[in-house]
C-alpha cells in the first residue's frame, strides 16, 4: 500500500505522535511514554495534591507492572525524592525546566494544549540532553542557584553533590534497592570526603581561570566537567530515563551513567 494509504489508516494520536518525532528527538515508544504523562498532568484532577511535580510525571507513566507493583515502587520513589534528593529539588527542576510550560498553564488560556505539549516536550528534551550535551548540565546549575533569584552563583560542593544525589537516584531505582534512613546516612558520610575532593577541584580551575568571585561560573562548570567528568552530563538524562521510561531499554546511541564507586583515598 501506499504511504498516503498507511498514513490514512493511523488514529489521531498515531498521527500526533508521527508529527512530534519530526521535531523532538524521541523514540515512538517514548513519544508514547511522554504524550501519556502530559495528557494525565494536562488534567487538574489527576494531580497528586502536595506530590512533587517530576515524581507526579513519573507515576503518570506507562507502565508493564501490576497495580500492586506500581504502589511499591512509588512508595518507593516518594521515599528517594524525601530523602536522597535535595529539599525542593522537583519545584527547582520544574522552575528551571519546565518554565515555559508553567508560564503557559499560568496564563489559562483556552485551546493552547498543543502548545503547552511542544514545551513540556522541549523541557524533557532539554533535561534528557538530546538538543546539546551541555543543556543537562546547564539545568543542574540552574536548580543550584534557583532561590529567589537568578543572579547568585552556586558553590563547587553545591554542584557536585546535587550531582551525586541524582546519580544515586537512578542507582537505587535501577537496582531497586530497598533503602532506608540510616542506609543512605552511612552512604554520604563514606562518599563525603571524595565528594570535597571534586569540589576542590572544581573550585581550583575557578582560581586558575581568575573568576572566583565567589561562586562558579556555569561556563567554568561546563568546562570543569568535559575535561575532569565528561559522564556527569549523562546524569541528568539517566534520572529522566528511570523515572519516565523505566521499561524502555536506553538507545544504544545515548550515554546513560553508570554509578561509579567513589573511594575516599
Amino acid at each position: 500500500s501506499s504511504p498516503q494509504k498507511r498514513h490514512a489508516t493511523l488514529t489521531d494520536e498515531q498521527k500526533l505522535i508521527k508529527n512530534l518525532g519530526e521535531y523532538f528527538p524521541f523514540s515512538d515508544s517514548e513519544l508514547r511514554v511522554l504524550y501519556k504523562c502530559f495528557s494525565e498532568h494536562n488534567t487538574s484532577a489527576n494531580k497528586t495534591q502536595g506530590c512533587p511535580f517530576i515524581l507526579d510525571l513519573a507515576m503518570f507513566a506507562p507502565t508493564h507492572s501490576t497495580e500492586e507493583e506500581y504502589k511499591t515502587h512509588e512508595h518507593h520513589l516518594k521515599y528517594i525524592f524525601e530523602h536522597v534528593l535535595p529539599p525542593r529539588f522537583s519545584s527547582k527542576l520544574e522552575a528551571v525546566a519546565f518554565r515555559q510550560l508553567l508560564a503557559l498553564e499560568n496564563n489559562q488560556t483556552e485551546g493552547r494544549t498543543q502548545q503547552r505539549l511542544e514545551a513540556f516536550l522541549e523541557a524533557v528534551t532539554k533535561c534528557c540532553g538530546r538538543r546539546n550535551a551541555h543543556s543537562s548540565l546547564e539545568i543542574i546549575y540552574q536548580c543550584c542557584c534557583y532561590e529567589d533569584s537568578s543572579s547568585a552563583t552556586p558553590e563547587p560542593f553545591g554542584l557536585i553533590d546535587l550531582s551525586y544525589r541524582l546519580a544515586l537516584t537512578s542507582h537505587i531505582i535501577m537496582s531497586n534497592d530497598s533503602v532506608n534512613e540510616e542506609k543512605i546516612s552511612s552512604i554520604f558520610s563514606a562518599k563525603t570526603s571524595a565528594l570535597h575532593s571534586l569540589a576542590k577541584s572544581l573550585e581550583k580551575m575557578t582560581v586558575l581561570q581568575n573568576q572566583n568571585h565567589g561562586g562558579i561560573s556555569m561556563e567554568i562548570f561546563i568546562e570543569w566537567a568535559s575535561q575532569t567528568m565528561p559522564l556527569i552530563s549523562a546524569i541528568l538524562p539517566t534520572f529522566m530515563h528511570y523515572l519516565l521510561f523505566r521499561d524502555l531499554p536506553f538507545s544504544p546511541g545515548r550515554q546513560h551513567f553508570l554509578f561509579p564507586i567513589l573511594n575516599d583515598s
